[in-house]
């Protein structure tokens, strides 16, 4: 059984719809899911612009988090946001091959926010210092503990698509 398929992943997973549809609302665009729950990025965004054939506008990542805006930006360990480094792999490749930009958005959960990074042009070119080491952390959402490469995703080029109480 996958992680997704858990009643803690479902939770989970009705987040990330949650957050696909709030970027749909405010981009005015159309969401397409990966083919699978393994797929390495989860969703792809495009417009139909004036009857033209869809353009895609962005590879997504979303994940959701149990965590607010004043804890991710608090003392270590927080202080970045971490995230498998072959996410960042994987999306920039994506990126290159369809020529669109590689956004990670993040639902903090306690406290309402979507919050986001560019992480790609659409070039595929990575837009930040990345900074990324092997290190410890929870494995899934149902628990457990991996050792990966895992990136930090600097505050500094964080943004924020919507504000608290979402």
């Amino acid at each position: 059984m996958l992680d997704s398929e858990t009643p803690t992943g479902q939770i989970y997973m009705e987040w990330e719809a949650v957050v696909a549809d709030t970027i749909c609302q405010r981009k005015k665009c159309r969401q397409m899911l990966m083919s699978t729950p393994t797929s390495h990025s989860d969703r792809i965004f495009y417009r139909e612009d004036d009857g033209d054939y869809p353009r895609i506008l962005c590879i997504a990542e979303i994940k959701a988090r149990n965590l607010s805006m004043s804890k991710l930006c608090g003392p270590p360990p927080y202080g970045d946001y971490i995230i498998s480094n072959s996410k960042i792999i994987s999306g920039a490749q994506l990126s290159e091959l369809l020529v669109v930009p590689f956004i990670i958005f993040v639902k903090l959960i306690d406290s309402g926010e979507i919050v986001y990074w560019n992480i790609t042009d659409k070039h595929g070119e990575i837009q930040m210092d990345i900074p990324h080491w092997v290190s410890e952390t929870k494995d899934t959402c149902n628990g457990g503990v991996a050792r990966r490469d895992n990136a930090h995703l600097p505050l500094s080029h964080m943004h924020t698509l919507t504000g608290g109480a979402t």
